[in-house]
């Protein structure tokens, strides 16, 4: 059998090796207590890469801006890693940046794990500038920005 650790998504494989042929049932269909079998476990890791740390995750696309302007819903389409690895970080600014960067005075909120996101408390009549990216969890390790959006 194979068993696989979501944490550390390795892949471990247990061959079981039988000390005594397993018996086979009464024939006269009576009733029997139990079987005991004796096995020994050894635990074989695979050579699998674990697709959680691999490396930078592609970029975000398909991002999408629905809502009014004070309460808009941002969404994007997923990355294409296990997404169990995956967590998305959504920047805005009322700065425009460039294309595919957020400036440095933005706004973050990381640690997303829906493929969308509503953002709050922006001021009416303001134009917004929105930015995603996929981030593997636990690494810090950040794919490249989606192309920006815009709010208002």
């Amino acid at each position: 059998s194979c068993v696989v650790d979501h944490k550390s998504n390795m892949s471990t494989v247990y061959p079981v090796v039988l000390e005594t042929p397993v018996p086979e049932p009464p024939s006269d269909n009576s009733i029997v207590d139990h079987y005991s079998i004796l096995f020994t476990v050894s635990p074989v890791v695979s050579e699998t890469p674990d697709p959680c740390t691999s490396p930078t995750p592609p970029q975000v696309e398909c991002v999408l801006v629905t809502g009014n302007e004070r309460c808009p819903i941002i969404s994007w389409s997923a990355v294409t890693v296990p997404l169990y690895c995956i967590s998305y970080v959504v920047v805005y600014s009322t700065s425009r940046g460039t294309e595919t960067a957020p400036p440095d005075n933005s706004v973050e909120t990381s640690g997303i794990t829906d493929t969308s996101t509503t953002l709050t408390g922006l001021q009416a009549g303001s134009t917004y500038y929105v930015w995603v990216a996929a981030e593997v969890i636990g690494t810090g390790v950040r794919g490249p920005y989606s192309q920006r959006a815009s709010i208002g």
